[in-house]
């Protein structure tokens, strides 16, 4: 199986979640990060995966309200 592309193992085997803000947003706001990480406080591959879907949706629909509001 292959691994989610907005996960990833550091160093010490704790996954962390990364999404990039779209340009669009940083268009808009210009003081936002380049890029949102987040650790998944976990070594375990498959709650990882739960937990940075749910990142995964509550960003897309973040961004997807910022744009609404423009």
């Amino acid at each position: 199986m292959r691994c989610a592309s907005f996960i990833f193992e550091n160093r010490f085997d704790t996954y962390y979640f990364r999404q990039q803000t779209p340009k669009d947003i940083l268009v808009l706001l210009p003081s936002a990060n380049k890029e949102v990480k987040l650790s998944l406080q976990t070594k375990v591959k498959s709650k990882a995966l739960t937990y940075s879907r749910i990142h995964k949706a509550t960003f897309d629909s973040l961004f997807n309200e910022i744009k609404e509001v423009q």
